[in-house]
């Protein structure tokens, strides 16, 4: 985890919601599972809207979204895991930067969103740290960093997301949380129903 000084606070204008799961635990597609009375995919895109005027989906392909009028960028090929959305998000952005959310984030909120955006100040990725822990797919991502990602995507080998976060210019901020709700199966719904405080 590399540090630099920080530079004047950026305006963040873009948001793209990764949707390209396969939800292969779920054993159908999470991203319409109710959860809090509402389905993941929407309360992330109402989370995100309350920032943001311009939202896009990023996933494998666009049929399932007709219904949101929402622009769908395709995922990066023979990338995996979540790095083909990330790439697709960082190529499309027009900005100097974007943030980057799962779409499947059951404790996402607008006051933790906002909080990023406020703190961002050029960092190759600003994100959070749970109890420890880095939470690599709710974030602000560097156009810079697209050369990086695509780097490691024509690699072509397993990766967990967090230990390339780890490599870049990035910094943390704290949430106010043991940890973030896992929703992955049937029996997570059920279990999974706490809410705690994310606030920054």
């Amino acid at each position: 985890m590399k540090n630099t000084e920080r530079q004047p606070e950026i305006a963040i204008r873009q948001a793209y919601v990764l949707a390209g799961g396969a939800s292969r635990r779920m054993g159908r597609d999470k991203l319409f599972v109710t959860v809090d009375g509402q389905p993941l995919l929407e309360h992330t895109l109402a989370a995100c809207h309350s920032v943001f005027e311009n939202v896009a989906l990023v996933a494998k392909s666009s049929e399932k979204f007709s219904d949101f009028s929402l622009p769908v960028i395709i995922d990066y090929p023979n990338a995996l895991g979540p790095l083909g959305g990330v790439i697709a998000a960082l190529a499309n952005c027009q900005d100097e930067a974007c943030f980057v959310v799962a779409a499947d984030l059951a404790d996402i909120d607008t006051s933790t969103i906002k909080a990023l955006c406020a703190n961002y100040s050029g960092e190759d990725y600003l994100g959070l740290l749970e109890a420890g822990n880095i939470q690599p797919l709710c974030g602000i991502y560097s156009k810079h960093t697209l050369e990086t990602f695509i780097a490691v995507a024509k690699e072509n080998r397993p990766y967990r997301l967090w230990e390339i976060v780890k490599e870049l210019n990035s910094r943390f901020l704290p949430v106010k949380k043991t940890i973030w709700r896992n929703i992955n199966t049937p029996d997570d719904i059920q279990t999974q129903v706490g809410r705690e405080d994310v606030s920054l």
